[in-house]
């Protein structure tokens, strides 16, 4: 746990801790890393985000669920996220440890810690992916179109043009689509909630 981060409580192969959001998704990966390393088993992540006005416990509840959300969608181990927005909205997001999304939210972070102007990519690329209203299985033919608007989008991001492995996307939305084809999109906007500026949130 980072030193300005909060470890609430430890044991067996539950913890429970509070850090900064930005930081979230490398400590459980760090704390599940430890854990196969030392124990042999794998383990699953549930993280909850929300402004200061979300009571804590509430936030606690939502990371159990998360976990166990993580569980049941994705396997073990996963990841599982809730993100309470300021305007009531939830976004829910997840992946495996394995999963290309990972290095995905890896190079979106690191663009933006460069200062890149990318926050607007992942709502242009919802506007333009609003039309055919992705959720659960995509539907035959849906991969390619995806993966059109998704290349249109980068293409009117400059700071974006050339910065992703293309076949890493197309992968992350192959293991999207016959199940959860909204996490593709969510991944993006999670990202940008997370990463961006405090006094924006």
């Amino acid at each position: 746990i980072p030193e300005d981060g909060l470890l609430i409580y430890a044991g067996g192969d539950d913890v429970l801790a509070v850090v900064k959001a930005t930081e979230a998704i490398d400590v459980a990966n760090k704390l599940q890393n430890k854990f196969k390393t030392e124990v042999g088993n794998n383990a699953s992540a549930g993280i909850a985000i929300g402004h200061s006005f979300v009571p804590l416990q509430d936030l606690v509840h939502a990371a159990h669920a998360a976990e166990s959300r993580a569980k049941k969608t994705y396997g073990r181990n996963a990841l599982a996220i809730s993100i309470y927005k300021r305007s009531g909205e939830i976004l829910e997001w997840g992946c495996k440890w394995g999963s290309p999304a990972l290095e995905i939210y890896k190079t979106l972070s690191e663009l933006g810690r460069k200062e890149k102007q990318i926050g607007g990519f992942p709502y242009k690329l919802a506007g333009l992916l609003q039309p055919y209203a992705i959720k659960g299985k995509l539907a035959e033919g849906m991969h390619e179109i995806v993966m059109a608007e998704f290349k249109h989008a980068i293409s009117q991001t400059e700071d974006m043009r050339g910065e992703f492995d293309e076949q890493q996307v197309d992968d992350y939305l192959t293991q999207c689509e016959s199940k959860r084809g909204e996490d593709f999109l969510t991944l993006f906007l999670a990202e940008a909630f997370i990463n961006r500026p405090p006094k924006e949130n």
